[in-house]
């Protein structure tokens, strides 16, 4: 009995594999009136059958196991449930008047990122830099660690920058100036009602969206570059975005970088990727190294992490750098 099928499934979908019952001695395919019945069934009950082409009504799964005759290449449709793992399927076969059976390991995979957490783990120091060690969880919608490979883009933001009355631009709490973003036909598009309050903003700067209130739909949240600025109180984002415009967003900009007033130049932060960019291992996580100069200890950073895989997924946190001090 063989199987022919892709290497892996995907959890909440539609597929098919193919059973074929060869004659052990000469691998050809037995002839079909000698086939009584081959019945398929799982152990781990991830996934479901159809009667025959269940087509795409996903209402059309709701059986156990499959069963047929008569056929020595028989193609059968399932759809996988909403949980990741190893499937065990069980083939038992009635040829003539001989039983057989043969079992086949299906791999279930989860799906791309639709939530990241970001937690601090631990710091240390070397080379005259501090390096903290933060922690990237990502899940799918389901709650399964998120696919294995999917890529994490981490940021920073350790200075802002100044709107046009010199004041940070970070907007929280009960401010009145809170964000709007919105698709329109530039593209992504992020604006406040005060004039000239973007006055400063240069592309490439980044925005962060904070989670606030009942604001937590991880579209919008985490970090959006700069790419244009349309007015001085609208700027365009780097990415799509592809739900409601939501408003009465929290958020600030600003960029990796913070000015030393002894020293009298910009210091960095930077990452241990260079393109800031790393890749979920197994149970979806990933670990990443911030490292920065002894001149931002006690100074705050703005983390953020995305996913871009099948739709943009962002979160972001606020941390006080305490080198290996406290934490």
């Amino acid at each position: 009995i063989g199987l022919i099928s892709q290497n892996s499934l995907t959890v909440d979908n539609i597929d098919k594999f193919t059973i074929e019952i060869k004659d052990s001695e000469n691998d050809k395919l037995i002839d079909d009136s000698n086939i009584i019945k081959v019945t398929v069934s799982t152990t781990n009950k991830l996934l479901k059958f159809s009667t025959e082409n269940g087509g795409d009504i996903k209402d059309n799964y709701n059986k156990d196991s499959f069963e047929y005759n008569n056929n020595d290449s028989k193609t059968i449709y399932v759809k996988t449930g909403t949980s990741s793992g190893l499937e065990i399927l069980k083939v038992d076969a009635t040829i003539l008047d001989k039983n057989i059976s043969q079992e086949f390991t299906i791999p279930i995979i989860s799906s791309f990122p639709d939530t990241i957490s970001l937690i601090y783990v631990d710091s240390s120091y070397a080379n005259g830099l501090y390096n903290d060690r933060y922690r990237v969880t990502a899940t799918d919608k389901y709650g399964n660690p998120a696919r294995t490979g999917s890529k994490i883009y981490v940021g920073a933001v350790s200075g802002l920058i100044k709107d046009d009355q010199e004041q940070d631009i970070y907007v929280a709490g009960n401010s009145t100036n809170k964000g709007t973003i919105k698709k329109s036909t530039n593209g992504t598009e992020f604006s406040v009602n005060k004039n000239n309050y973007f006055e400063n903003v240069s592309c490439y700067d980044t925005l962060v969206v904070l989670a606030d209130e009942n604001k937590l739909d991880s579209s919008y949240l985490g970090g959006w570059i700069v790419e244009d600025k349309i007015s001085n109180n609208s700027l365009l984002l780097k990415g799509d975005f592809n739900i409601a415009e939501t408003s009465r967003l929290s958020f600030l900009v600003g960029n990796e970088k913070r000015f030393d007033s002894c020293e009298q130049q910009p210091k960095s932060v930077s990452f241990d990727s260079e393109d800031n960019t790393y890749e979920l291992q197994k149970d979806g996580v990933t670990y990443f190294k911030l490292e920065y100069p002894p001149f931002m200890v006690g100074k705050d950073v703005y983390l953020y992490a995305n996913s871009y895989d099948k739709k943009r997924v962002g979160v972001s946190m606020r941390r006080k750098l305490w080198g290996t001090g406290i934490n």
